[in-house]
């Protein structure tokens, strides 16, 4: 906030240090979304040890490449349509 009140106006994020990812490539992309359309239940663990990229890395490719939002699955079953009608009226990528 303080850096916008003080004349910022860029929204992207600056530049950091540091490695950059190894994990986040093209192919791993690739991999992990093969993976998901011959399989959709596979857990985040599951992908991770098939692919050997962290359970981290899943996550991120999964939220930020492949514009997934994960849920756990272990709702009660009077809270799952609830649920699917939200995430369809809010146009919310699922996996079904």
């Amino acid at each position: 906030y303080e850096r916008f009140k003080s004349g910022r106006e860029a929204v992207e994020d600056d530049a950091r240090l540091g490695r950059p990812s190894t994990s986040k490539t093209d192919e791993n992309v690739d991999e992990i979304r093969k993976l998901l359309i011959e399989n959709r239940k596979l857990t985040i663990r599951e992908i991770a040890e098939t692919t050997n990229i962290s359970f981290g890395s899943v996550q991120s490719i999964l939220r930020e490449d492949l514009g997934l939002i994960l849920h756990d699955d272990n709702a009660p079953s009077h809270n799952a349509l609830i649920i699917r009608e939200f995430l369809v009226k809010n146009n919310t990528n699922t996996i079904q």
